[in-house]
């Protein structure tokens, strides 16, 4: 039997959402965050993006914040959502640089360390 993805996971990802820009390269686009960990993220988007596509995400963890965060990712792995009425592409990534700010804060909401 097949082992589960969350098993093969280094850290555990927390729910977050948060709206987010997509650079990659010759293609741009915007989403939203599902969930994130130290090392990766599930992004919603509205353009498909491939496996092995380098991305730069640039998002901002609260709306009041004025800081905006930059990540380079890759994309591992790509699923198109149709019964999703809106974020029709699921794109999990892993961060190029583990990301160990990133956390959880005792409130629930993503903050930095």
């Amino acid at each position: 039997m097949g082992e589960d993805r969350s098993e093969r996971r280094r850290s555990t990802r927390q729910p977050v959402w948060f709206p987010l820009e997509i650079d990659g390269g010759q293609k741009e686009g915007v989403g939203i965050s599902f969930d994130a960990s130290d090392n990766g993220m599930l992004v919603g988007s509205l353009n498909a993006f491939a496996p092995g596509d380098a991305l730069t995400l640039r998002f901002r963890l609260r709306p009041e914040d004025t800081t905006t965060h930059e990540m380079r990712a890759t994309v591992v792995r790509y699923e198109q959502r149709l019964d999703a009425p809106f974020w029709t592409h699921r794109l999990a990534v892993r961060f190029d640089k583990e990301a160990p700010a990133l956390l959880m804060s005792h409130e629930g909401r993503l903050g930095l360390a």
